[in-house]
């Protein structure tokens, strides 16, 4: 987490992350298998399964097409779809 995360990100990354794997697994996916058709490394996708990283927006997409969601179910989940965000100011 770098510093300037605010607070729950983490959260969402774990969150995430076992989204991700779900997906994967329904699938009867590897995930070195999974990783080749993102064209990512092995190492790299199990980071973002594990909740240790955050994926760039064009992986996403790719994450998105491959395993045929939203990027918001990726995301917040079922429960995040369609669902506005509470907006807070955040002094910067």
């Amino acid at each position: 987490m770098a510093k300037s995360d605010p607070p729950g990100s983490d959260q969402y990354r774990r969150s995430f992350g076992t989204r991700l794997r779900g997906l994967r697994e329904a699938r009867g996916w590897q995930s070195k298998q999974t990783a080749d058709q993102l064209g990512i490394k092995y190492h790299r996708y199990m980071k973002y399964e594990e909740g240790l990283r955050e994926p760039p927006f064009w992986l996403l997409v790719r994450m998105a097409r491959l395993y045929n969601v939203t990027i918001d179910f990726l995301l917040m989940g079922p429960e995040g779809e369609n669902r506005p965000l509470p907006v807070t100011r955040l002094d910067v």
